[in-house]
């Protein structure tokens, strides 16, 4: 008996006998069968393994590739969005250094292309245009006053104290106030606010009087500002004359004063990557001549087309630095930027794995498959293998049979020929013992009624030769009796030792002692 789970019982069969037990040389046999297949499971395996490999190689170069040309692309359109900004403002003070005077109107009449939205000239990375001139400490009520006659009542040069108020200038031989500023709306507070009286904007100030070139500033909260965006101004010197005076101390002397353009950094990013939204990178922006809190200025995720959110106190971009990245430098007004790509939080472009995955089922399907032939193959050989042998043995059965019935025929035939010679021999004696008789004997078919035999005596009491008489009826020459009416074979009459008459050849009647 078996017992099954459930407690379910199957009766062994009736005729089951121990499993039939292989011998060295079908074992032998077996292993050299399964080599072929094992090799071919093997080296599929290994090609798969390979195949995957190279297309995986050759997917991460592709990708690489792929990521250099993408990052390079988002660092030159940074460039170009910044190189845009820097030569709208270089118009703008080129525009500035040839006017003596420089009227409100005329200020807002060039600058208010650029932020005209259906302007081609519109930028969106420009939070605002600025003219700050050097006004002497003798000047300021002059300036103060005019600014109030061209509709700015509450004018006046403000600076801030120690708490973030703003609070009236304090007196100080020069000033640097923020005089034109386009768009006005909404930035009324920054107007005649004293760029000197602040140390990251002084600086700048100062940097780019004694170098003649556009200098930005380090990163700073504007004024403007409501969210956690920094800003920097890039501010170019203007100074007397055509030319920038050839050195510091005359350009000092000569300093007219200088024209700002207002950037917010996230505006600037945005408005740069508009068209690049929904390539899975990220861009990391950092000030690397800003003190060592504030060099990093964003992160920007171009999946999303929005800031991404990271510590603001990361210092610098090494731990950016690892894995699939591609970093460059970014030259600013005279301020050098590291702008960090990496790929996307969901991996750098997922479909790279596509290929080798692929390539990798394909080839295990295509063993499977092999495998699978060779083994089916495998099988119908040993099927027809086992055919075979049982095709022999049966042809060596059947062989042996023939021969035990052929052995069997000859013996047969071999008893025939004696039986025939013994009955050879036997009517040879039968014939010498008949025609040796001296009385007539006769024998007669009974289907036929014809006359098969007769000894020497018969014929010479017939009167006739043995080609006369053989092969007549009895009848016609040598019974009187009428066909038909043969008493023995008709009538069913005995006659034994009987006196009856014997018709011979010629008609003649002999009386005879008849016995049948």
């Amino acid at each position: 008996m078996e017992h099954f789970p459930g407690g379910r019982q199957a009766k062994a069969p009736l005729n089951a006998g121990p499993a039939p037990v292989r011998s060295p040389e079908e074992e032998g046999l077996s292993r050299r069968v399964n080599l072929p297949l094992f090799a071919v499971l093997i080296l599929g395996l290994g090609l798969s393994v390979l195949a995957a490999l190279s297309a995986w190689q050759w997917s991460r170069e592709k990708l690489a590739l792929r990521f250099t040309q993408e990052a390079t692309a988002v660092v030159d359109v940074l460039r170009g969005a910044i190189r845009q900004t820097l030569t709208e403002l270089q118009g703008l003070a080129s525009f500035c250094s040839i006017s003596e005077e420089i009227p409100r109107s005329h200020f807002r009449r060039f600058v208010t292309p650029y932020f005209d939205y259906l302007h081609p000239l519109f930028n969106p990375s420009l939070r605002g245009m600025g003219w700050i001139p050097r006004v002497a400490a003798a000047q300021r009520p002059r300036y103060e006053e005019a600014a109030r006659q061209e509709g700015f009542p509450g004018f006046r040069f403000t600076e801030k104290n120690a708490q973030g108020q703003v609070v009236p200038a304090g007196i100080r031989q020069e000033y640097f106030p923020v005089y034109f500023l386009e768009p006005f709306k909404g930035k009324e507070a920054v107007l005649g606010y004293d760029l000197a009286s602040e140390a990251t904007r002084r600086q700048a100030l100062e940097f780019a009087r004694d170098s003649g070139d556009p200098i930005a500033t380090a990163p700073i909260r504007l004024a403007t500002e409501t969210g956690n965006s920094p800003g920097i101004l890039i501010i170019f010197p203007i100074y007397q004359g055509d030319q920038v005076p050839a050195d510091p101390e005359t350009r000092r002397a000569r300093l007219k004063g200088f024209v700002q353009g207002i950037l917010r950094v996230e505006d600037l990013v945005r408005h740069s990557f508009k068209d690049l939204v929904g390539r899975n990178l990220e861009v990391y922006l950092f000030d690397e001549l800003a003190p060592e809190p504030s060099r990093f200025l964003m992160g920007y995720s171009l999946t999303h087309g929005s800031p991404l959110r990271v510590d603001p106190a990361l210092p610098r971009p090494t731990p950016l630095r690892t894995g699939l990245f591609q970093a460059a430098m970014v030259d600013v007004g005279s301020r050098l930027w590291t702008v960090v790509v990496r790929p996307g939080a969901h991996g750098p472009f997922p479909w790279h794995l596509w290929l080798p995955s692929g390539l990798f089922l394909l080839g295990l399907v295509i063993t499977a498959l092999l495998g699978l032939y060779l083994r089916k193959r495998q099988q119908i050989l040993n099927s027809l293998r086992n055919l075979n042998e049982e095709l022999e043995a049966r042809v060596a059965r059947r062989t042996k049979e023939l021969q035990r019935a052929n052995a069997a025929l000859h013996e047969k035939i071999r008893e025939n020929q004696q039986t025939q010679q013994e009955l050879e021999q036997s009517e040879q004696r039968l014939s010498l013992i008949l025609e040796s008789l001296p009385t007539g004997v006769v024998l007669i078919a009974a289907e036929t009624k014809t006359i098969v035999a007769a000894n020497a005596t018969a014929l010479k009491l017939m009167g006739g030769t043995a080609a006369e008489i053989l092969g007549n009826t009895c009848h016609s020459c040598m019974c009187p009796a009428q066909e038909g009416q043969c008493p023995i074979l008709d009538l069913g009459q005995e006659v034994e030792h009987a006196e009856r008459v014997l018709r011979r050849c010629n008609g003649e009647e002999l009386p005879i002692l008849k016995t049948v």
